[in-house]
């Protein structure tokens, strides 16, 4: 099931509080999204076979705990998820002033795909952290022949099927965008 939801205030300012934390060690990362994208920066807060939850430092601690009321809210109101689901990756996405015009590739999250090109049966949240005002920005998917849009408006999330192709897009300049990225394993 592919959709967007908007995710209920409370639970939302929490994940915010968390994720807009200054102390973090952003990463610059040339390409994004590992096909033709724009440059940012990028923090793995949680990666399965990288990490020990239970050697997280406070702020990445504070992260995964603020997720846990998100992921909780997500198995009781979406029926596609359910609490034997396996936490993948979570990752925070930052971009700066990205140009209108440049088209990215569609593409799948890390484990959407295997060695042999099977897709795995996950799911992908996509949440907009941050307010970026009238600027027209988002997520496209596509399925079924057809292309689809959300746009980037804080505590909604997309939520897509791990053989979605997906991409970002950009209508007009936006000076930041804050995205997280989970990757939940069905």
């Amino acid at each position: 099931m592919n959709k967007s939801i908007i995710i209920p205030r409370d639970i939302f300012e929490q994940v915010q509080e968390a994720m807009l934390n200054t102390h973090y060690g952003w990463i610059y990362v040339n390409n994004l999204s590992g096909t033709n994208s724009a440059p940012g920066f990028s923090k793995i807060i949680y990666q399965d076979d990288a990490m020990d939850i239970n050697s997280l430092d406070e702020y990445d601690g504070r992260c995964i705990e603020s997720l846990q009321y998100l992921l909780n809210y997500l198995i009781e109101t979406e029926e596609s998820f359910n609490a034997d689901d396996i936490l993948l990756r979570v990752r925070l996405t930052r971009t700066y002033s990205y140009p209108v015009g440049i088209d990215e590739d569609y593409h799948y999250d890390r484990y959407a795909k295997d060695d042999n090109n099977e897709v795995f049966d996950i799911k992908t949240v996509i949440m907009y952290i941050n307010d970026i005002g009238d600027a027209k920005c988002g997520t496209e998917y596509f399925v079924d022949d057809t292309v689809h849009k959300v746009y980037h408006k804080e505590g909604t999330c997309v939520i897509l099927d791990g053989d979605v192709p997906h991409k970002r897009f950009f209508e007009e300049e936006v000076k930041e965008r804050v995205v997280l990225n989970i990757n939940i394993s069905k």
